[in-house]
């Protein structure tokens, strides 16, 4: 999608079907991801999202300690 800042947010869901709805991996601009989310300031300056798809769940990444994600305010959370 393109931001209202020009740049681009891609996203692309590689194995995605009916059956492989569970999130494996991710690489966010082309780096791998071990954290379970995104900021808002690495959308605002363009990104690109690949998931890799699967039909389990990944327990590893499922069982991840989450106390530490961030907390937003909901007006942090809005693109410009």
């Amino acid at each position: 999608m393109r931001l209202p800042n020009g740049r681009r947010v891609t996203i692309r869901a590689r194995h995605a079907s009916a059956d492989n709805i569970y999130v494996r991996g991710l690489k966010l601009n082309g780096q791998a991801s071990q954290r379970l989310w995104l900021t808002v300031a690495e959308l605002q300056r363009g990104a690109s999202l690949d998931y890799d798809m699967g039909a389990t769940p990944d327990q590893e990444r499922a069982g991840r300690d989450v106390s530490g994600l961030p907390s937003f305010e909901p007006e942090t959370t809005t693109l410009p």
